[in-house]
């Protein structure tokens, strides 16, 4: 997410093949968190690993759709670079979000 997070604005500034190797870096980058989110899923829930993953791919794809459907609307109101530049700030809420995620004690586990 931080990576993320830093070359987001270099869309703004970049042309032409500059353009598709941060795009393209940035969606490598996006794309990697998703494994990471169900592996942190099915440690916080180690008895329902396919609960886990199955709730983190439903809430992926479901959140993608109402926030497209929302990018949407703002683009509609407000224009297309404002919507993008809207979506900058979003890695750094995912970045918080997970350093809050507290794991369960890992160390009296017996093995």
């Amino acid at each position: 997410m931080f990576l993320a997070m830093l070359l987001l604005p270099l869309i703004f500034v970049t042309q032409g093949i500059a353009l598709f190797v941060v795009l393209g870096l940035l969606g490598m980058i996006v794309i990697s968190t998703f494994t990471v989110t169900v592996v942190m899923a099915q440690h916080l829930l180690p008895h329902n690993l396919g609960i886990a993953s199955g709730l983190m791919v439903g809430f992926a794809m479901g959140a993608g759709g109402i926030s497209v459907t929302l990018l949407g609307v703002i683009a509609d109101h407000f224009g297309v670079p404002f919507a993008l530049r809207s979506i900058a700030v979003l890695p750094l809420f995912g970045l918080v979000l997970s350093l809050m995620l507290r794991y369960p004690d890992q160390s009296r586990k017996v093995i």
